[in-house]
């Protein structure tokens, strides 16, 4: 399930996350077709979450992870960065890949309930010898703030909190603008 989002304008979304940048796996599919992509970020995590002072997260909502996405290497390249970012969005969130990136935190006040702050450039760059995808510097961002709830039922439920992007242009024609989104409406079915 996923509710609605709120647009804002915020400042500081993507140069924030203080942990060290790795390459991870994510399973998404884009355009009806599966596919293994690796993706470069920053990924913090916080168990027992902590108050995470960000522009996205104005009402200070304890946060269990941080993560900036910085650059998507597709197995099948392809010119349709905007749908590949919302993709590998919903393929990190902890509802969709079932605990392979991220996890439950027990030790959370609501050990059912996690908060995650998911950043990514408006603008981006394709190498087209190796047809990855890396974030123009210096970019605009774009925040999500995201919820996730674990249901007694065994449902895991998205809520968009905010959605949130920054003011400013692309530094380079070389760069493509894609719309700040919110969050994903669906997972990959196997």
């Amino acid at each position: 399930m996923l509710a609605a989002s709120t647009n804002l304008r915020a400042q500081a979304g993507c140069n924030d996350c203080n942990g060290p940048d790795r390459v991870v796996p994510v399973n998404i599919c884009l355009q009806g077709v599966n596919q293994v992509v690796n993706v470069t970020l920053c990924h913090m995590v916080f168990c027992p979450p902590i108050v995470y002072g960000h522009p996205c997260n104005p009402n200070n909502l304890p946060i269990n992870a941080r993560t900036v996405i910085k650059k998507i290497c597709p197995t099948i390249p392809t010119g349709n960065i905007a749908g590949l970012v919302q993709a590998t969005i919903a393929g990190l969130g902890i509802c969709c890949d079932q605990g392979q990136f991220m996890t439950w935190c027990p030790t959370a006040p609501n050990p059912n309930v996690f908060n995650w702050l998911v950043s990514h450039s408006v603008c981006w760059e394709m190498d087209p010898a190796s047809g990855c995808w890396t974030s123009c510097n210096p970019s605009p961002c774009c925040t999500n703030l995201v919820r996730f709830t674990r249901l007694t039922t065994g449902e895991c439920r998205t809520t968009v909190l905010r959605t949130c992007e920054e003011p400013g242009e692309c530094p380079t024609t070389q760069c493509v603008r894609i719309p700040c989104a919110p969050y994903p409406l669906q997972c990959c079915i196997p």
